[in-house]
């Protein structure tokens, strides 16, 4: 199953450097299942998978701004429950 199918899972990890913790999981075996995609400076994501099979996401810098809208909407349902 691929990253973006249907009914695939995966979670996310957001970090710092991009190209540092894809040496470091490749170091560690790991082979990535697509490059980093977007542009530096903005915001940049990979996928790998873990040793269990399950599909990581790496997430560098801001989220794009509907994905900032959703999250914000998450937490304000979460405060008022």
């Amino acid at each position: 199953m691929n990253h973006n199918d249907i009914g695939s899972m995966h979670f996310m990890l957001r970090v710092e450097d991009m190209d540092e913790v894809i040496a470091k999981v490749e170091s560690l075996g790991y082979q990535m299942m697509t490059p980093a995609v977007g542009s530096k400076g903005s915001f940049r994501y990979a996928y790998f998978r873990g040793p269990d099979g399950m599909m990581i996401e790496l997430h560098e810098g801001d989220l794009p701004s509907a994905g900032r809208k959703n999250a914000a909407r998450e937490e304000q349902n979460h405060e008022t429950k």
